[in-house]
């Protein structure tokens, strides 16, 4: 997997071949619409109005601007979507980037190569902090009123650290912003992880690997779903899969899939010589 494989995974989505068809037909649409515009709000064309007591002018334009005005905002949600979509791809990415080093590392609770796959446990939270931090310059809904996670207070608190440690004065933004991008991200962002397999027709099976061991060198497939905010009103629900849970605005749901190979291998230490060593004279 290269650098920029999103990108393309992205783009062949039929979500960004929706967007791209959207975005072919709104933007000359917004162009004549804002001709139409200009045309009737030309100098000459006003003293036409003036004139015109049939009120035709003031008919043509009361007609072209609710259309035109739609259509900005159809096109400004389309293209926040389409962009929303790599963001998401880019997690998935970032997510299974974590998992194959996660998954080997030997927690307290959960040991090495073994995925319990449950929120809470260490590998899960990690896995899944790394697909919300890569989704924090989307995550800009509503976070959920239960509060700040510990996760989204210690972003905070070492942003600040960062600061002070210039001597700077912390941004409003790092409070107001950050703290509430990361949380919506958190908790709008799913992962699921899965083992592929070939069976004996040739077809690929996903296993889940909640409760399972992984072997070094296996395949791990992450799968990532975010409620992506859509914050432009009324074209919003051109796209809309859901309401927010606060019932303020609404979600599209997107998901994403990376696969990557498991790290998994021990590296041990050859044993200690038996026999004793002497320094040379």
């Amino acid at each position: 997997m290269t650098d920029f494989d999103f990108v393309y995974a992205a783009l062949k989505t039929p979500l960004s071949i929706t967007c791209i068809i959207l975005l072919l037909l709104l933007t000359p649409a917004a162009l004549l619409g804002i001709r139409a515009l200009v045309v009737i709000g030309r100098a000459d064309r006003r003293r036409d109005l003036l004139r015109d007591t049939d009120g035709t002018a003031t008919i043509e334009f009361a007609l072209v601007l609710p259309i035109l005005l739609f259509v900005i905002l159809a096109l400004a949600q389309t293209t926040m979507l389409m962009g929303g979509n790599l963001f998401v791809h880019y997690a998935a990415t970032a997510a299974a980037r974590s998992a194959i080093v996660q998954i080997p590392y030997d927690y307290l609770d959960e040991p090495a190569n073994n995925y319990y796959g449950s929120p809470g446990t260490p590998k899960y939270d990690a896995i899944q902090r790394s697909a919300a931090f890569a989704l924090m310059p989307v995550a800009s809904g509503p976070p959920d009123s239960a509060g700040a996670s510990t996760a989204s207070a210690g972003f905070v608190d070492g942003l600040n650290q960062f600061y002070a440690a210039y001597g700077a004065q912390t941004p409003v933004w790092v409070t107001n912003l950050a703290a509430q991008r990361l949380e919506y991200a958190l908790q709008t962002t799913h992962i699921s992880l899965f083992r592929p397999t070939v069976q004996p027709n040739n077809t690929v099976y996903f296993e889940p690997l909640e409760g399972a061991i992984v072997e070094p060198k296996d395949p791990i497939r992450v799968r990532v779903e975010h409620e992506l905010n859509l914050g432009v009103p009324y074209a919003n629900r051109l796209f809309d899969d859901g309401e927010q849970p606060d019932g303020v605005g609404r979600y599209c749901l997107i998901v994403a899939t990376a696969t990557l190979t498991n790290e998994g291998i021990l590296d041990e230490m050859p044993p200690l010589p038996a026999i004793p060593r002497q320094p040379l004279p």
